[in-house]
């Protein structure tokens, strides 16, 4: 295949260039000079035939094909960068290095994790949180697991299942608020994580309930946080199947109704081009298909 590719420091001068929508800023991460940013950048327009920045006596500003360009360069240029990172290892790395939304990692995988550590003795694991797509663009990790991400062609994304939402609340709150029926929901302070701020409208439209009468709420910005002001609480939290069996089976939390809605997206692993051939990482993955049918399939919302 001929790519037709330009050289790659006229790509990094750009990209630098755009990111800033500075030359001397640009020129300072590099370790060149603005002159050299410049130079480079008009090879680069000159290649493509298109004019990537508007100058102005006051400074630069990207055009829209500019634009359009640089936000295409700045994730191939992070792939570029991670793949270097693991060829540049010489030694065969026994390292399984996992990125993970919070609140999976929180509230899902670190629990278990040790069940399949027990299976790798010799295997060094590093988990870590990835909250946004774009923090999955700057990990170095072998594999990902994630949910409400959209296709990417550089990961495999294997889908998992799609979990269930109802209300969990603290078994003294649900006693004291009496809560009966969905309506009873009306004027208790409801408790979300931000990134999910649609789930509580999702589950009222389902039990019948009009959304207006949303009024109380509190977002947090971690699912473990919202979890544990439901356990102390402060107020009723939407729940997730599979991160919150563990609460109301141990009985820190109740689920006051019946009603299970679809979460509106699936969970997901993801997987780079260079760890796909991995045994440790294909096993990793079977390993955790299994835990989280086992997780979501579990029949019983009832305390021990």
């Amino acid at each position: 295949m001929n790519r037709a590719l330009p050289p790659l420091n006229w790509v990094r001068a750009f990209e630098a260039a755009g990111r800033h929508e500075n030359f001397r800023l640009a020129a300072d991460e590099l370790g060149v000079s603005a002159g050299a940013i410049s130079q480079k950048i008009k090879s680069l327009e000159l290649r493509l035939g298109a004019q990537l920045f508007e100058r102005h006596p006051k400074g630069v500003r990207l055009t829209v094909r500019g634009r359009t360009y640089k936000d295409a360069l700045g994730p191939a240029l992070d792939m570029i960068a991670a793949a270097t990172t693991h060829t540049q290892r010489v030694e065969p790395d026994a390292t399984l290095r996992i990125a993970a939304l919070p609140a999976l990692a929180e509230k899902w995988l670190t629990p278990r994790l040790s069940q399949f550590q027990d299976t790798r003795p010799e295997m060094k694991i590093e988990l870590s949180v990835a909250p946004e797509i774009s923090a999955l663009d700057r990990s170095d990790f072998d594999v990902a697991l994630h949910y409400e991400l959209e296709g990417r062609p550089e990961l495999e994304n294997i889908a998992l299942f799609r979990d269930d939402m109802f209300p969990v609340c603290s078994p003294k709150l649900a006693k004291m608020s009496d809560l009966q029926s969905p309506r009873d929901l009306i004027g208790c302070r409801l408790l979300y994580d931000t990134q999910w701020a649609n789930d509580w409208p999702l589950w009222f439209e389902a039990a019948g309930l009009p959304t207006e009468t949303i009024i109380q709420e509190s977002g947090f910005t971690l699912y473990s946080m919202a979890i544990e002001a439901a356990v102390a609480g402060q107020g009723v939290v939407i729940g997730h199947k599979a991160l919150v069996t563990r609460d109301i089976q141990n009985g820190r939390l109740v689920a006051p109704f019946d009603l299970l809605v679809p979460a509106p997206h699936k969970y997901s692993v993801l997987i780079p081009d260079w760890s796909r051939q991995r045994p440790d990482v294909t096993g990793f993955v079977d390993w955790l298909r299994g835990e989280m049918t086992l997780a979501v399939a579990t029949p019983s919302l009832s305390p021990d």
